[in-house]
């Protein structure tokens, strides 16, 4: 007595629909698991660039006119003034 071998049963396609094989299931598993590493291969390093004016530093300084000033870049300032010139708000040091 010979047995039958069951043969795989493919499902029925609708007219118009595809089924989707093993090999493109594979195809979009990749895609999806590279996605977040993409992601934070972009997020992370313009997160960074866009921290840093939040660093910015506030100087204040006195100009020739005895005028009290205030400014965000040490360079603005004349460089008279500029050694007199004290970090007020955020910044890590003096960019002399």
């Amino acid at each position: 007595m010979s047995e039958a071998v069951a043969k795989p049963v493919q499902p029925e396609r609708a007219a118009g629909h595809k089924t989707i094989d093993s090999e493109a299931l594979a195809y979009q598993d990749r895609i999806v698991r590279k996605v977040p590493s993409c992601l934070i291969a972009f997020t992370v390093p313009a997160s960074i660039m866009l921290a840093q004016d939040s660093f910015a530093a506030t100087y204040k300084y006195v100009d020739k006119n005895g005028t009290a000033s205030f400014c965000d870049n040490i360079y603005s300032i004349l460089e008279t003034s500029r050694k007199e010139a004290v970090i007020v708000e955020g910044g890590t040091g003096r960019a002399d």
